[in-house]
């Protein structure tokens, strides 16, 4: 009897002194939150006007129409228009030549002045807003016991992906644009035609409802470049 009261006792402590059974819970692991990336990307393309000249070669139109394309400049980019500074009716005019050259890709550029260009140089400065959406799905962490109730490698990604997808521009992640009222006329204009018929409901074409009788207006990493 005493025999097998001690043989239990023996197996009891080796029981209790089991590195499996008595190993603490795995410590927690902070990993980085899933974010989405915002950067800045500029482009630069330089025109050399002759001395007196006030427009543009066909060579230099097409260089800036070149410029243009293979960098994909559109709208919602930060276009300006630079010169160095030296106001007169020429610089002027090279202004204007430009422009009207940027609003046949839809592009409302604006003036500004840039000293260390020279005097016969104006230059096409844009700034994009780029996003980047994290890599998803992240299962880094391994999908474990988690004591301390950190949130898992994963945890946010999807929504983060989501947003660098949809937003439309990608500078209102930076700041936001500020808020104006809202048109309560142009609002119940919709709601009027709506109920008096006047607003057909066809999901014939691409376009879903047809908007007969509503009015509104609506519109469609560095480089820099050179031309002589």
């Amino acid at each position: 009897m005493r025999l097998f009261l001690a043989a239990a006792a023996v197996l009891a402590a080796a029981g209790c002194e089991n590195p499996e059974l008595a190993a603490p819970a795995p410590p927690s692991v902070q990993v980085a939150p899933n974010l989405t990336r915002v950067e800045l990307a500029a482009f630069d393309h330089d025109i050399h006007f002759a001395p007196h000249a006030k427009t543009l070669t066909s060579t230099q139109a097409a260089r800036l129409a070149d410029f243009m394309t293979r960098n994909s400049i559109r709208e919602g980019d930060a276009v300006t228009v630079e010169d160095a500074g030296n106001a007169s009716t020429l610089t002027e005019a090279r202004q204007s030549a430009v422009l009207a050259e940027l609003r046949a890709f839809h592009i409302q550029a604006a003036s500004a002045a840039d000293p260390q260009l020279s005097a016969n140089t104006i230059r096409v400065h844009a700034d994009r807003t780029v996003v980047t959406a994290p890599g998803c799905p992240d299962w880094s962490k391994p999908e474990a016991d988690e004591p301390n109730n950190l949130p898992s490698s994963n945890y946010g990604c999807a929504t983060e992906a989501n947003l660098a997808a949809m937003i439309a521009n990608p500078a209102d992640l930076v700041k936001p644009k500020q808020g104006g009222k809202a048109d309560g006329t142009a609002a119940a204009r919709g709601v009027e035609l709506y109920r008096s018929g006047k607003l057909a409901k066809s999901l014939s074409g691409t376009s879903g409802y047809s908007t007969s009788g509503l009015s509104g207006t609506s519109g469609p990493a560095a480089s820099s470049g050179s031309d002589q």
